[in-house]
């Protein structure tokens, strides 16, 4: 499963069937920790995991923002506010 998958699995979980932060979260946990899946880079998106729960961001907020500094990016830029609140945000106000 790639981690574009997951983000799309969260947006449908949320957007779709109204889950809250929790309920998706313990999906994403149960899914990560599935032996018989292969997940692309399982490690980072544990880290976003991580993240999401005790964040304000979305999950793929952290997924690009992790992304980002696996490539040595220092922060990712971004218009979204509950982001920016994560140092790994800086916001940008038009």
């Amino acid at each position: 499963m790639t981690l574009i998958v997951l983000c799309e699995l969260v947006w449908v979980l949320t957007q779709g069937y109204r889950y809250g932060r929790s309920q998706v979260a313990l999906v994403l946990r149960k899914l990560l920790a599935t032996q018989d899946l292969a997940v692309e880079r399982s490690d980072l998106a544990w880290q976003a995991l991580n993240l999401f729960e005790e964040g304000t961001a979305d999950f793929s907020d952290y997924v690009i923002a992790l992304c980002g500094r696996h490539e040595k990016a220092t922060v990712t830029c971004t218009f979204d506010r509950r982001a920016a609140r994560s140092p790994l945000f800086r916001l940008i106000e038009a």
